[in-house]
């Protein structure tokens, strides 16, 4: 008697799970139109979900921008300072550019 027992539950539970298999595919086969538009309008919902960030990092950008445009104008000042320092000091004494030295 044991083993009927065991052997009807076991088959309940299989009856129930094909059960549930069957329902979902049903549900699924009807929804099935609706997939794409559901799509497209997730996407919609998303992109205007999107939109926030996208100008935070926009505004973060012309921050970051903003910060450093002075300080790259500043570097490119000083290197050509340097540079104009060098070429005049080339341009005074000619036997340190070239290496010779020249008869005075």
């Amino acid at each position: 008697m044991s083993t009927r027992s065991a052997t009807h539950r076991s088959m309940d539970l299989v009856e129930g799970t094909g059960a549930a298999l069957v329902g979902g595919g049903v549900i699924t086969m009807a929804l099935f139109p609706l997939a794409l538009p559901m799509i497209a309008l997730l996407a919609a919902l998303l992109a205007i979900a999107a939109i926030p960030l996208l100008l935070l990092a926009i505004a973060a950008g012309i921050l970051a921008a903003a910060v450093a445009a002075p300080v790259m104008l500043l570097r490119a000042l000083w290197r050509g300072s340097v540079r104009a320092l060098s070429r005049m000091r080339h341009d005074r004494h000619p036997s340190r550019a070239t290496g010779w030295l020249t008869d005075g």
